[in-house]
């Protein structure tokens, strides 16, 4: 079967490769520009440049720590030590931004239960389908439910404490949907690279089942995600080596060659002394102002 997926793999249609590579890369950019948006509106002018960098550490630590301990804390190290921007604000903007992340999913769920009668009518199809996608379900649960990390914690906690105006944050919301669409649109055009035509309400739904995998306390979920997708997909009545192979082709870039880009960023940006402040970082100060 793995050998039939790589032979599928190689057969991608090219032109749709290179869309899931620059849909990826808009999902990186808007992801920059929501950080940089929430900064701006706390009045900490940041430029684009550094936050996309900052969140391309956070990419590497990501996926290459594991249980992914000190990525959250690691690009609000970056952004601080290379624009000396607050760092009580700069976590704020940080609790802000991952909670963004989430607010757009009711709306996107709702956009993804047209595609339950397709899975009600392949069901019998794919047993192993089914048992993988609640398998993955409950990890993401037990995972929510197991609670944050201290320094997220601390995160959070920045919010009831720092004012954010209304306009960056609608602003910052908009482009929120965007980072769905892209994310959306990068698992179509993976799709479609096989021939795969997925209708947008199963194109939803599959994002759904990968962000269910990447919130598994994995390295970048590595394992998950693929398994993830794999079985929502054969419940949409894609045969399991495309299915794989679909999977295969977007982790190919939105893992590995992320995790390789980001990765030199990092060593760029000076691996050890960031390694060093992950593990030692500072505390946002309580009265507004960073520590010296």
């Amino acid at each position: 079967m793995l050998q039939r997926s790589v032979e599928a793999l190689l057969g991608a249609n090219p032109a749709l490769v290179l869309a899931v590579a620059a849909l990826y890369a808009a999902w990186v950019y808007l992801g920059g520009r929501r950080w940089q948006t929430l900064l701006l509106g706390l009045e900490e002018a940041v430029r684009l440049r550094e936050t996309i960098l900052a969140n391309l550490a956070f990419t590497f630590l990501n996926n290459v720590t594991p249980g992914r301990l000190g990525s959250e804390i690691g690009r609000v190290v970056v952004l601080q030590l290379r624009t000396r921007v607050d760092l009580r604000r700069a976590a704020a903007s940080a609790a802000y931004d991952r909670l963004l992340d989430w607010v757009p999913a009711p709306l996107f769920l709702l956009l993804a239960l047209p595609a339950l009668p397709d899975v009600a009518r392949r069901g019998h199809l794919g047993p192993l389908a089914l048992v993988l996608a609640a398998g993955v379900a409950a990890l993401a649960l037990l995972r929510a439910a197991s609670g944050e990390h201290g320094w997220r914690q601390r995160l959070r906690a920045q919010l009831a404490r720092v004012h954010l105006p209304r306009g960056p944050l609608l602003r910052a919301l908009g482009i929120s949907l965007l980072v769905w669409a892209a994310d959306i649109l990068r698992l179509a055009a993976a799709a479609a690279a096989f021939g795969v035509w997925l209708k947008p309400s199963q194109a939803v739904g599959l994002c759904f089942a990968a962000a269910a995998g990447a919130a598994v306390p994995m390295m970048g979920g590595l394992g998950v995600v693929e398994a993830s997708l794999t079985a929502t997909l054969c419940l949409y009545g894609v045969p399991v080596e495309t299915a794989l192979a679909i999977a295969l082709l977007d982790r190919s870039i939105s893992y590995v060659l992320a995790t390789a880009a980001s990765g030199l960023v990092v060593l760029a940006l000076g691996g050890r002394r960031l390694w060093r402040a992950v593990r030692s970082p500072p505390r946002p100060a309580h009265d507004g102002t960073a520590p010296a």
